[in-house]
């Protein structure tokens, strides 16, 4: 029997996470000749989530943490956990507001059995209106948009990855300078990088919501508190992405994007009308 890790971190989303748990176990009822560990970072939760987990599914790992990780770091410390325990045959990135549809881990499974050694990365959609929320990304930035067939990506979001125990020997964790987001993006790119190929599922598997508009570029908020949440690990990271951008993409995209991040910083009326 093969093991899957699936790693959660959780922060003060009680409810959001409850949800998410019972919509996996749906999704893995019918789950053959597979075993999975939950090993779920509670980053410091004031509205009781670890004890909500713990009293509803009691053989969840549950990993306490500072509060200071967010969730780049706290899906780190949730895999560090996981690979000290055991020698899983895959990883599993879950977030803890993506509702898998019920096929969705066979999906993923026949997925990779098709793409041997590959990342997968389940495509979500929103419940309200269909259209794609998060998925792979070609490498000039364009959302991948299923049709179908199983396609080739340069990148993705985390919300739903399914990766190989090969693909960690080469790969390791994520890379925990950046504390919240960019880590996905970047982990698909290290992988690109080092020969392993990354995939979108043929069709969504997932409901998820995107992200309501970022508050360092609502327009709506005086400029010292959208520069204060600019410079916060939830915010636009300018170094981090600076970072990013050049480790993969050269110095001119580098300078590029951080100066159109302060320029929609100043003026974020040009990105709400856009």
């Amino acid at each position: 029997m093969k093991k899957i890790a699936v790693l959660i971190t959780s922060y003060n989303r009680k409810d959001k996470t409850l949800e998410c748990l019972e919509y996996f176990y749906a999704a893995i009822s019918n789950i053959q000749h597979f075993s999975f560990d939950i090993y779920l970072t509670d980053d410091a939760s004031t509205d009781g989530t670890a004890d909500a987990v713990k009293t509803t599914y009691p053989n969840i790992c549950i990993i306490q943490s500072n509060g200071n990780l967010f969730w780049s770091r706290g899906m780190n410390l949730a895999w560090q956990t996981a690979a000290n325990k055991e020698n899983y045959d895959f990883y599993l990135w879950l977030n803890d507001d993506t509702l898998l549809m019920s096929d969705a881990i066979e999906i993923l499974l026949i997925t990779s059995e098709q793409k041997k050694n590959a990342i997968i990365c389940g495509v979500c959609q929103s419940a309200e209106t269909q259209k794609i929320t998060y998925s792979g990304y070609t490498l000039n930035g364009n959302r991948i948009v299923p049709n179908g067939k199983i396609t080739e990506c340069a990148y993705f979001n985390g919300n739903l990855v399914l990766i190989p125990q090969k693909v960690f020997n080469q790969t390791g964790f994520l890379d925990l300078s950046y504390h919240h987001g960019i880590s996905d993006f970047d982990y698909g790119l290290r992988a690109s990088k080092a020969g392993i190929l990354s995939y979108t599922t043929s069709c969504p598997i997932a409901y998820c919501e995107r992200n309501a508009i970022p508050d360092w570029y609502n327009a709506n908020l005086s400029l010292k508190k959208r520069h204060k949440y600019f410079k916060s690990p939830k915010g636009g990271t300018p170094m981090l992405l600076f970072k990013y951008n050049y480790k993969h993409f050269g110095l001119i995209k580098a300078m590029y994007v951080f100066i159109t991040n302060y320029i929609l910083l100043l003026c974020p009326y040009l990105k709400m009308k856009k």
